[in-house]
């Protein structure tokens, strides 16, 4: 019977070269997997960021309310300028904190791959004195809402101005405008339709607002009487 005399140097390095052929393999795939699961996180991250800002502007443009400024001539008219992919206005709601009311103001840009983003600026209420048109404020805090969009647009929807509505004219009517200005029209819009496109793929929503708004300023005629 032989004396066992341990591993020759060949078989040494075999089983060297297996060991080290699993352990490269365990790290390889340990990193794939990784890899995968980290990238799927962030996208997981990513959506549902975008899905909570998107929540976010909805409630926000939700919360538009009637802000009522001095316009030209002491004209009373509201704090509310609407452009194609851009609104100034007041909302009870803010990002930060539901019942702080705050002037926002909601833009896009584009970025350096041609696509969209959405930009929120804002400063609370109480922060600040508005009331006249000649006022000017700091919107001091601001984040990006959305990012990576191929199209945002907002429309509105309502009555063309003060007098076309309240001067019961047989050819006043509502329509929708791709720009409308609560100073210029001394009147808000009833409704808000924003439009969001990313990847081949539209988002519409819709935001009634106070569709009296005009009641607001019955206050302001009787103090001038």
């Amino acid at each position: 019977m032989k004396n066992s005399k341990g591993f020759s140097l060949i078989e040494l390095m075999i089983s060297t070269t297996l060991l080290a052929g699993v352990l490269y393999l365990g790290t390889f795939s340990y990193g794939l997997i990784s890899s995968i699961w980290n990238r799927s996180s962030t996208e997981f991250d990513s959506s549902f960021t975008q899905g909570k800002n998107l929540y976010i502007l909805q409630k926000v443009i939700g919360g538009i309310s009637p802000y009522v400024i001095s316009g030209s001539n002491n004209i009373p008219a509201f704090y509310f300028v609407g452009g194609k992919s851009s609104l100034l206005s007041f909302s009870n709601i803010s990002p930060y904190s539901a019942q702080t009311p705050e002037f926002f103001r909601i833009y896009s840009t584009i970025d350096s791959d041609g696509k969209v983003d959405v930009i929120y600026q804002s400063v609370p209420a109480a922060e600040t004195l508005l009331t006249d048109t000649k006022d000017e404020i700091t919107l001091n805090q601001t984040i990006t809402l959305l990012k990576g969009l191929d199209e945002f647009k907002i429309e509105y929807y309502g009555w063309k101005n003060l007098t076309s509505k309240t001067g019961n004219k047989a050819k006043s009517f509502r329509k929708w405008f791709e720009i409308f200005s609560g100073i210029d029209n001394q009147i808000l819009p009833e409704l808000i339709k924003c439009t969001l496109v990313k990847g081949g793929i539209k988002l519409e929503f819709y935001t009634t607002l106070d569709i009296s708004s005009e009641k607001w300023l019955s206050q302001y005629y009787y103090e001038n009487d």
